[in-house]
């Protein structure tokens, strides 16, 4: 009999430690419960506050830098406008250290310093160029 009531008070033991530890986990789970819900109320409040600054943080993300190069093209196209009306439109001859790039650096030398010694049949092959690519994907 001494066997059966050791064994009978480690099980009440047992009972009491497994409901002390299932006790401290509901009422741990009860409290995240309680401050996730109070804490979606709470933000819920301002939901239409986040969603403007999410938008307004993605546009200015994408936005800046297109506003940027588009100031940036205009800019550009406006003084190559004025540049071909003045008639003191020039290119640049392209630098020595283009012909020393590996693999393609004397083709796009050469095609480069074609326009910018002889402007205007630079311009007209260009032009010529695009027509016949045009009548072979037509």
């Amino acid at each position: 009999m001494d066997i059966n009531s050791e064994n009978s008070q480690n099980n009440i033991q047992l009972r009491k430690l497994i409901t002390k530890d299932l006790t401290d986990v509901l009422i741990r789970f009860a409290l995240v419960i309680f401050l996730v819900f109070i804490s979606l109320k709470i933000f819920s409040l301002f939901m239409g506050l986040m969603l403007w600054a999410l938008i307004l943080a993605g546009v200015l993300i994408i936005g800046g830098p297109t506003i940027m190069l588009g100031g940036s093209l205009a800019d550009f196209v406006q003084e190559t406008h004025t540049s071909i009306k003045n008639d003191t439109f020039t290119l640049k001859q392209p630098p020595q250290s283009v012909a020393k790039w590996p693999v393609v650096g004397k083709k796009i030398y050469s095609v480069w310093q074609h326009p910018a010694t002889d402007f205007i049949s630079g311009i007209l092959q260009f032009i010529f160029s695009m027509i016949i690519a045009g009548i072979m994907l037509a």
